[in-house]
């Protein structure tokens, strides 16, 4: 596939304790369509003056505190991280112009659900990162309520869209991809970006380990296999290793 211009996709700190961390992993992230920029400049987490913790924080107050940080306006798109409640628990797009370019991630009401399904933060802010590229890209809300699985779900049941856009497999269903196409061919973009897109978010998969454990949650009768076997196969390892050590120490002394 030939070489495409990479959209800069900026990630501002609003309150996010998070922010940091995201910001080691993904500093050196390779990608043929995005370009990942940690923004030094950061909306201080007492601007709100939040007297209650469960106080929701609307959009034209985010939208304000952003337009005031001396930042360059000439990137592709925002994307602000907060751990503060939002008027949408998940996040969503701060602009209503069409050009779809500021949006927010809340990890608010986010957390217990993303360690509760083993879904790596890295993951989750790739996958909403992938997401809101293609809605600048396309200047269009790509969304739909039925939950396919699809990284444009954007079901009312908060966690079945968390799990949606940060599942094992992200994919995207045959209607967005449609709509992609098409909206691509309409701002005369090259198909190289959907195809980009797709192949880059087949490689955003969790960790092994947590694969392994959602196995075993999911398959009672393997679980039970586990726990009958286990401490069996873990014996008849253990000495089959003692007795190649104890060679071994025979050998050299």
């Amino acid at each position: 596939m030939r070489k495409i211009k990479k959209t800069k996709v900026h990630i501002v700190n609003m309150g996010s304790s998070h922010f940091y961390i995201l910001q080691n992993k993904l500093i050196k992230y390779k990608s043929n369509i995005i370009e990942i920029i940690f923004e030094k400049e950061y909306i201080d987490s007492d601007v709100f003056m939040l007297e209650d913790e469960n106080k929701i924080i609307n959009h034209n107050d985010i939208l304000e505190h952003f337009n005031n940080l001396n930042i360059d306006n000439k990137t592709d798109i925002y994307i602000l991280l907060t751990d503060y409640n939002t008027e949408a628990n998940y996040g969503g797009c701060l602009t209503n112009d069409n050009k779809e370019r500021i949006f927010y991630l809340s990890f608010s009401k986010t957390k217990d659900i993303i360690v509760e399904a083993n879904i790596s933060l890295v993951n989750f802010l790739l996958i909403a990162i992938y997401r809101d590229v293609f809605r600048y890209l396309c200047k269009y809300a790509i969304r739909h309520d039925e939950s396919e699985l699809c990284i444009f779900d954007t079901s009312k049941n908060e966690k079945i869209k968390l799990l949606s856009l940060s599942c094992n497999k992200p994919s995207i269903c045959k209607n967005c991809k449609e709509i992609i196409m098409q909206k691509l061919n309409s701002n005369n973009l090259p198909v190289e970006y959907y195809n980009y897109l797709e192949k880059e978010i087949k490689k955003l998969k969790k960790e092994l380990y947590y694969r392994i454990l959602d196995l075993i949650n999911e398959n009672s009768k393997l679980t039970l296999i586990i726990v009958i076997f286990g401490p069996i196969i873990l014996s008849i390892l253990a000495s089959v290793f003692y007795d190649i050590i104890k060679c071994l120490i025979k050998f050299l002394f």
